[in-house]
């Protein structure tokens, strides 16, 4: 079997983001046709196909969102560790507070909210906003590219130190493949979709929305 190289790699995270072949080409400007060409010599490397095609686009087949689940959190580890190495870590960085925020309209919302206040109460310090999926922010976390993040109170896990706190209930709730078997005797067992590349969100919902910080004081 030939190598799989860091372009195939890196092709299969933004289809599998994008859901669609010709935008993925036109986002990475690569032609259409080399794009689908490094998916087909991808799949037959691995020996399965990995997307399958919709009305809308392309979907991960079940084997494909098993791929993703394994490569991407170690993608982006090796992403953050190269700009690391390439720009180091500067005053900004280290002087500005980096706030990430899901997608869902009751996370933004608190934010927006506590984002207002921030700037309000610590105008010197300076503030960045950006969104993410609930997997992005989950490896944001992880990786010490956050200091706040306001997600899902499952996607934080005790272990890594983080101080969470539950800010209200969510009305977003997401859409999984029936084969990953999450819900048992009527409940839905969260603990789970910690290990799960969740992409897709939609409205009506419970899962509690949680602010997590990995700073216990305002930087100085």
């Amino acid at each position: 079997m030939e190598k799989i190289t860091l372009q195939q790699i890196e092709i299969f995270l933004n289809v599998a983001r994008c859901h669609n072949i010709s935008k993925t080409a036109k986002k990475m400007y690569i032609s259409q046709p080399a794009l689908s060409n490094w998916i087909r010599d991808l799949e037959e490397q691995v020996g399965a196909t990995l997307f399958v095609r919709t009305n809308r686009g392309v979907d991960l087949s079940p084997e494909g969102m098993r791929l993703f689940g394994d490569i991407d959190p170690v993608y982006q580890r090796f992403r953050i560790s190269m700009e690391n190495i390439l720009y180091g870590d500067t005053e900004t960085h280290c002087d500005t507070l980096r706030v990430g925020s899901v997608r869902s309209p009751e996370a933004l919302g608190s934010m927006t909210a506590f984002t207002e206040q921030f700037e309000k109460a610590f105008p010197d310090i300076p503030l960045k906003r950006e969104l993410y999926n609930y997997w992005e922010i989950r490896e944001k976390l992880l990786c010490g590219e956050l200091d706040v993040a306001f997600t899902m109170s499952f996607d934080i896990d005790d272990q890594y130190g983080f101080e969470s706190h539950d800010l209200g209930i969510s009305n977003t709730y997401f859409v999984v493949p029936s084969q990953w078997e999450i819900v048992e005797n009527g409940e839905v067992k969260y603990e789970m979709l910690r290990e799960k590349p969740l992409i897709l969100e939609v409205n009506n919902g419970l899962p509690p929305i949680s602010a997590v910080t990995t700073a216990l004081s305002p930087p100085r």
